[in-house]
């Protein structure tokens, strides 16, 4: 069994409160340790010590009050010897909500309930004192009050959407008609090696290699072909033309439809590492799945006709999602092939969506209402596009005149999307982008969908620690509160300078909302400042992005 993590309750938590949470899964062990990471690059990490394993799918993990800034975070589930499992962006420390029942403690309440008694029919006062009759009659049943004041206060926060978790948010979400993307399994094609007229039979299954020194553990895979087929003699050429679904090679002579049911992989030139399925073939020509938008193959493209199978990796998830070469070993027992691998990377395989990124499409959909075609709109769409994991949207109005549309997307890990992922938005949203109303944008509006590109942004900045903190515990702090800071910038935010010193002082966990940690910071002096990591230039100004770019964070320095 492969450790993982399948979900995290509550998903929420006060920072300044002790919050115990339940993380869900399988192969954990009493020794697996747990720690938070911030969603930024580089990561910073804090350890959790209170981790009380219950069984191999459930621990128990303790977050102490004051142990996480205010942020969105990963749980890293660690069982040594580098065996790690990481489920993104599903807890949040965040800040308290007003609780009315706050205040019910046990002592509020016994005094309450003391206060009532007068004196006996006798005339004489009751005996209150601990240990008494009474004191234990009003003792025995309050701390079941305590209880009931403390779920109270839980159930109120429950009607919000924003302190939501698993299934209740669920449920909310689906009184709007928003629904939690499901994980998807990660597909690709495997080329066999084999004599010519080998038959390739159905349910082949396949595997990464294990790496166990850095607890990498093997990906494996099964055929999704309902019948056999026949391997073939590769064929490579140089194409002559081709169109948004064909290629043809003047020079080739085939037999029509001998290769339908093969693969055609362009090995060099324009359209270098794309791969498809050859759907039929003239004697020059093949039909096949539409190469990618913007990127056909032209006279400088070699190709290669191959035989292999279809696969899909045997579990959901990203981890499905291997390099090309990735896929060697063949675990099902197939005479006669010598070999297999996969030419291109396998893709497509995404965790179920995150309760952050479901409340994110929750709130854009309920505080955004449909108008037709407004950037809110354009917004949600690339979000709602099945198979797919979209985060930051930035919406470019009549980027190429009137009737056009420029989509900018980033996943919801903060990756840059490839080519598949772009595909389906642009699918979703305006098919080959012809403005024809074949998708969910309006008639008339051609929408171009394009991938972010990053920009790293370095921070330098030297702290002066208040005399009896631990500079270490403050240095981490101060740099994952800037790297959430800009890791949190949506595609086309500028970086501002005046934030980012805000971000070294500000602490939503401190009653004054001051870091007091922080005695005094200089991020004016040469050598400090914000810059891009292109730039060798540090600036005390804002530096301003363009909307089809998006901020990362590079170096973030921090130094006393």
């Amino acid at each position: 069994m492969t450790l993982g993590i399948i979900s995290v309750t509550p998903a929420y938590g006060i920072a300044t409160q002790d919050v115990t949470i339940e993380i869900l899964g399988q192969d954990f062990n009493p020794s697996s340790h747990v720690r938070m990471v911030t969603p930024s690059d580089p990561p910073v990490l804090f350890p959790l010590t209170g981790v009380i394993y219950l069984s191999p799918g459930i621990l128990h993990v303790l977050v102490p009050a004051g142990a996480l800034p205010i942020g969105i975070y990963d749980i890293t589930v660690d069982n040594g010897n580098n065996v790690t499992a990481n489920l993104p962006q599903v807890y949040r420390a965040d800040v308290e909500l007003i609780d009315p029942y706050g205040s019910q403690t046990l002592p509020v309440l016994q005094d309450r309930v003391r206060s009532r008694f007068h004196d006996a029919p006798n005339g004489k006062p009751y005996d209150l004192r601990v240990g008494s009759v009474i004191s234990d009659m009003v003792d025995a049943p309050l701390p079941e009050f305590e209880i009931l004041y403390n779920r109270l206060g839980r159930v109120l926060k429950q009607g919000f959407a924003q302190y939501m978790g698993g299934a209740y948010l669920d449920l909310r979400c689906e009184e709007h008609g928003v629904l939690r993307k499901p994980a998807t399994y990660a597909t690709g094609i495997i080329q066999t090696i084999a004599p010519v007229g080998t038959v390739l039979p159905i349910n082949m299954t396949f595997s990464t290699t294990t790496q166990p020194n850095v607890g990498q553990p093997a990906v494996r895979f099964t055929s999704t072909e309902i019948a056999t087929k026949i391997q073939k003699a590769i064929v490579g050429g140089v194409v002559t033309s081709a169109t948004p679904s064909t290629l043809t090679d003047t020079h080739l002579n085939l037999v029509t439809n001998e290769w339908s049911g093969g693969y055609v992989w362009i090995n060099a030139g324009t359209a270098k590492g794309q791969a498809r399925k050859i759907l039929s073939n003239t004697q020059t020509t093949i039909t096949v799945n539409p190469w990618d938008t913007g990127i056909l193959p032209d006279v400088t493209s070699g190709y290669e006709f191959f035989s292999g199978v279809d696969i899909i990796a045997d579990l959901p998830g990203s981890a499905g999602n291997v390099a090309a070469g990735a896929v060697n070993i063949m675990t099902s027992r197939t005479l006669f092939i010598t070999g297999i691998t996969n030419p291109v990377d396998i893709g497509g395989g995404f965790s179920a969506e995150s309760d952050a990124q479901l409340l994110s499409r929750f709130l854009l959909t309920v505080r955004s209402p449909s108008s037709g075609g407004n950037v809110a709109d354009y917004k949600r769409w690339a979000r709602e596009a099945p198979n797919t994991s979209i985060g930051d949207v930035s919406v470019v109005p009549l980027w190429q005149g009137n009737g056009t549309v420029q989509v900018v997307i980033m996943n919801a890990d903060g990756t840059i999307p490839n080519t598949a992922t772009i595909n389906a938005v642009q699918q979703f949203i305006d098919p080959n982008a012809a403005g024809m109303g074949g998708g969910v944008a309006p008639i008339g509006a051609k929408v171009t969908v394009q991938a972010a590109a990053t920009v790293a942004v370095d921070v330098s900045v030297k702290l002066f620690i208040t005399p009896g903190y631990n500079a270490t515990s403050v240095i981490n702090e101060v740099a994952a509160a800037i790297s959430n800071y800009l890791f949190e910038l949506a595609v086309g935010d500028d970086v501002i300078f005046t934030q980012v010193q805000h971000e070294i002082l500000y602490d939503p966990a401190e009653p004054a909302y001051y870091r007091a940690g922080v005695q005094d910071y200089d991020i004016l002096s040469a050598g400090y400042g914000i810059k891009l990591s292109s730039s060798g230039t540090w600036t005390q100004a804002n530096i301003v992005i363009p909307g089809n770019q998006t901020v990362i964070p590079g170096t973030i320095t921090v130094t006393t």
